[in-house]
């Protein structure tokens, strides 16, 4: 056995596999061996180009809906802000800051979300929209309400990002 290995250690099954086969076998062997691991390569770069492509879609998608929730923040603020002045009694500098706040709202939502799983964070948005709706009992409630708005605008950036 030792006999076997002796000229050309581990290699030596290889050497004399080779010996025996005409050269056009030999060019076949070590060109479908070439290509075997060429066709790995391109199996992995076309793996990573699909995980690059998709990052890059949620990436767009993300920027969607940064470009329709930033503006809504500041509208936000302008609420909280009217919230504070008005206080108990809404007034129409209020009332009209709400009907712009609810039409970016349903803009918003009717964006599409890609995979970014949006749904619930765009429900506790909603769901903190509503209280605003309703006259406050106090200038804290009102500013406390349109606060809380706010935090969930800010929650929801911050799931897109």
């Amino acid at each position: 056995m030792t006999e076997l290995f002796r000229y050309h250690g581990f290699w030596s099954i290889g050497v004399r596999l080779f010996r025996n086969m005409a050269f056009l076998s030999k060019a076949l062997v070590i060109s479908a061996l070439f290509m075997a691991g060429v066709a790995q390569f391109a199996y992995l770069f076309i793996v990573a180009s699909g995980e690059s492509i998709g990052q890059a879609r949620s990436e767009q998608a993300g920027l969607v809906h940064v470009r329709a929730i930033v503006p809504l923040l500041a509208q936000a603020q302008e609420l909280r802000r009217l919230a504070l002045a008005s206080g108990d009694k809404p007034d129409d500098a209020l009332r009209a800051q709400l009907q712009r706040v609810e039409a970016s709202l349903v803009a918003m939502e009717k964006l599409d979300d890609a995979g970014l799983n949006l749904a619930e964070p765009h429900k506790f948005v909603r769901n903190a929209f509503a209280p605003l709706t309703q006259p406050a009992a106090d200038r804290d409630e009102a500013f406390g309400r349109a606060d809380e708005f706010s935090a969930q605008l800010i929650r929801l950036l911050n799931m897109v990002a």
